[in-house]
């Protein structure tokens, strides 16, 4: 099959499908991640405001993972109280 005419970003989103994701990969809102990591929800928005911890927005609801948030902590981004 030849992918030549498709752009990276479909097969980028095909890739994506295919591969199983870590459970830690799931995708949370920032108050699913708080409850979860321990890190408050206010401290979790600000870091995301500020770049420091890796999100999207759908909606009005900003959504990122457990992964997103271990690695700010590990970078010293973020910290748990």
């Amino acid at each position: 099959m030849c992918y030549t005419g498709l752009g990276m970003s479909v097969l980028a989103k095909l890739t994506q499908l295919i591969r199983p994701r870590p459970q830690n990969s799931r995708v949370m809102t920032l108050r699913e991640l708080s409850e979860e990591t321990g890190v408050s929800y206010i401290a979790l928005r600000v870091a995301v405001w500020e770049g420091r911890v890796k999100a999207r927005k759908s909606g009005g609801t900003w959504l990122s993972t457990v992964e997103a948030v271990e690695q700010a902590i590990k970078e010293k981004k973020l910290r748990r109280p």
